[in-house]
């Protein structure tokens, strides 16, 4: 991900938006829904002079993409979780 990026998914939240990205780990054969909030965090810390990339084991497993008969990626029960969670917050 690139600076210009994460500067315009930030700017898209601030209008209301929601920026996600859909993630895809071969290794563990799952698909992967990333808040804008988890990603600004890692962002964060790498630019803090921290870790630059994240671990698998540092993610929220709930936001994992449960594949439906096999067919496509369904993200929208994530989408919604996302939702349901800013919510909460507020």
């Amino acid at each position: 991900v690139h600076e210009h990026q994460i500067q315009f998914m930030k700017e898209f939240e601030e209008q209301e938006g929601i920026a996600f990205l859909l993630i895809y780990f071969k290794k563990h054969d799952i698909y992967y829904y990333l808040t804008y909030n988890m990603l600004a965090g890692f962002w964060k810390r790498a630019l803090e002079g921290g870790r630059k990339s994240f671990r698998f084991d540092e993610l929220d497993i709930s936001y994992k993409i449960d594949i439906h008969n096999g067919l496509c990626v369904h993200y929208l029960e994530q989408l919604q979780r996302d939702l349901s969670d800013r919510e909460y917050k507020h």
